[in-house]
């Protein structure tokens, strides 16, 4: 995706799957690798800058789908369309394959949502922790419910399943014109890279609190000087760097790598919440 919206502007980049991309993307990896491993607090800072690039321009593409929002395109034949969905489907299929086709997206879309738990342990208080990942949901879920629905009383839905990846930005460019697009790809470029941040300290601090608790080899909770998990975080940018060659020789490596990460994120959910309950019952006040 990163690369996909560098490529707007540098044709070279243009698709993000060529070797020039995955060059820089392994770049990238490595830069914030070495970033984060000189102090996840000062990465942290950085992070906040991403946000606000990503939450900036999605808003803005918001207010422009609301503007430019054509009441009768989204509900032309609205309930011709329901009543064909709930029984023969579309060329996408009825309505149960497309949710099971959704499904896993879905998932993999909201993975991640926990991170502010996963880091409480750096926080100053747990209290934070809880309240992060609430808000985070909530302003996730929010946000995921009005880029989706709103473009289709802006675009058709010929319109919209034909748009390029990065999508929003072509979305939007079919609305606005070009600046429109070369807004939202310069927010997402931005977003994305700092993002990559927090995309590269979760998976280190997961290793470093799993070797604390003796479950994996104490060689991952190694802290620097910086209380940084060096071994944690090279060990993940290696294997970032891995999977980065691999789209080189297939393009399912990613439908893949999700579709394993969010059937196997399930299983965690359950016994979390199975521990959840028994603790709560053991510790009753």
């Amino acid at each position: 995706m990163l690369m996909s919206a560098i490529g707007t502007f540098i044709p070279v980049f243009k698709g993000g799957s060529n070797l020039p991309s995955i060059i820089v993307a392994i770049i990238f990896c490595w830069a914030l690798t070495f970033l984060v491993n000189n102090g996840v607090e000062s990465a942290s800072f950085v992070n906040t800058i991403g946000t606000f690039c990503k939450v900036v321009p999605l808003i803005m593409f918001v207010i422009i789908c609301i503007v430019s929002f054509k009441g009768g395109m989204f509900t032309a034949d609205f309930w011709g369309r329901v009543a064909n969905n709930l029984s023969k489907g579309t060329t996408t299929g009825g309505l149960w394959p497309q949710m099971k086709g959704t499904l896993m997206t879905l998932i993999w879309v909201f993975i991640g949502v926990e991170g502010a738990s996963v880091m409480g342990s750096r926080a100053k208080s747990l209290n934070e922790a809880q309240q992060a990942t609430m808000l985070g949901f909530v302003l996730l879920l929010v946000f995921y419910m009005m880029i989706s629905i709103l473009p289709y009383g802006s675009l058709t839905r010929a319109q919209l399943a034909s748009a390029a990846q990065p999508a929003l930005g072509n979305d939007l460019k079919m609305i606005v014109g070009d600046w429109g697009m070369m807004i939202i790809n310069i927010g997402l470029i931005i977003s994305t890279i700092v993002s990559w941040l927090s995309w590269t300290m979760l998976p280190a601090e997961t290793m470093l609190l799993i070797a604390e608790d003796g479950a994996a080899p104490k060689f991952w909770g190694k802290l620097n000087s910086k209380k940084a998990p060096t071994n944690a975080l090279f060990t993940t940018a290696i294997l970032q760097t891995i999977f980065l060659f691999s789209l080189l020789f297939t393009d399912k490596a990613y439908e893949f790598c999700y579709t394993l990460a969010s059937s196997a994120i399930l299983f965690l959910y359950l016994f979390v919440g199975l521990y959840q309950m028994k603790f709560s019952r053991e510790h009753k006040e």
